[in-house]
């Protein structure tokens, strides 16, 4: 998903390959650190995972464990943003520059 977030914020930083050439890499430098640390960023929930069989038997026995609506919004976000990268990923191939980004 980091590749489509850099590929959206391409205009927040000059990463043209003019300013490559000119030697001006401040942009790809922070552009690139945005984006591993949005891909590292799900290491911050590992801490919320049971720990435990009886910590996850626990869990499972919350009455709020069992939403529906809670199930349906992770599994939209997880599908949306697995379509949302391939769809990115096409365009960047078939139609380079389709977001604006020189």
């Amino acid at each position: 998903l980091a590749t489509a977030f850099s590929t959206i914020l391409l205009g927040v930083w000059d990463v043209s390959k003019e300013a490559m050439e000119r030697g001006e890499l401040s942009g790809m430098v922070n552009l690139t650190a945005l984006t591993t640390l949005i891909q590292v960023s799900g290491i911050l929930f590992v801490g919320l995972l049971p720990r435990t069989k009886e910590d996850l038997a626990t869990l499972h026995g919350d009455p709020m464990s069992g939403s529906k609506i809670g199930g349906f919004i992770f599994l939209l976000v997880t599908f949306a943003s697995v379509i949302y990268s391939v769809v990115v990923g096409v365009l960047n191939i078939v139609k380079p520059g389709w977001s604006g980004e020189s």
